[in-house]
């Protein structure tokens, strides 16, 4: 079972993917990312990096929507999202079922596709309108845990466990997509 603190991060994670602020997740949200991230790289519909971008973000989607949507209405809830995540949470293999997620994000934000994630790909998590941009910063300077300048695989893997394990407030990974709502803004639809 999830604790309140994990539910609270996940929150924050429900928040990154719901970019119409509509309180569910629908394929419009993933078409928007996958736009959204291709404009800023200057690739339009129709180029192979857009295409690629389209068929990753829609691929995740409709992951989700299978392991998530219980009522068939193609809309993932806040509800649905909990429940999930307390399932893949609650295996065994916990770890190994979120490389794959860990392993996608990473992909996503090394738009370089030079292995690291610098601050200013790092900052495409905000500025995509996910998260208030002026926390992505003091994000990412937690997360560089070598203070290197950048973010590597085997980093951000061990943050997305950290941020989807760990009940520590202070733990860099709980930072991995921003600053964690207190309990009184915690929204669980």
């Amino acid at each position: 079972m999830l604790t309140d603190f994990q539910k609270r991060k996940i929150a924050t994670l429900f928040e990154v993917h719901d970019l119409n602020r509509d309180g569910a997740l629908e394929r419009s949200d993933y078409v928007d990312y996958a736009t959204r991230l291709a404009a800023e790289g200057g690739h339009g519909p129709g180029s192979a990096k857009y295409e690629e971008l389209m068929s990753r973000f829609l691929g995740f989607w409709e992951m989700l929507r299978l392991a998530a949507d219980r009522n068939h209405d193609n809309r993932v809830t806040q509800r649905e999202w909990f429940a999930l995540f307390d399932q893949l949470l609650s295996s065994p293999a916990a770890a190994e079922n979120l490389r794959p997620i860990g392993e996608a994000v990473f992909s996503i934000l090394d738009r370089k596709g030079d292995g690291k994630v610098t601050l200013d790909e790092y900052k495409w998590l905000y500025t995509s309108g996910a998260r208030d941009p002026k926390h992505a910063a003091e994000a990412f300077k937690r997360l560089d845990t070598d203070q290197d300048g950048r973010i590597t695989i085997s980093e951000l893997l061990a943050h997305l466990n950290e941020f989807f394990t760990s009940n520590d407030p202070q733990a860099p990974g709980t930072w991995l997509f921003g600053p964690v709502a207190p309990e009184r803004e915690r929204q669980t639809a």
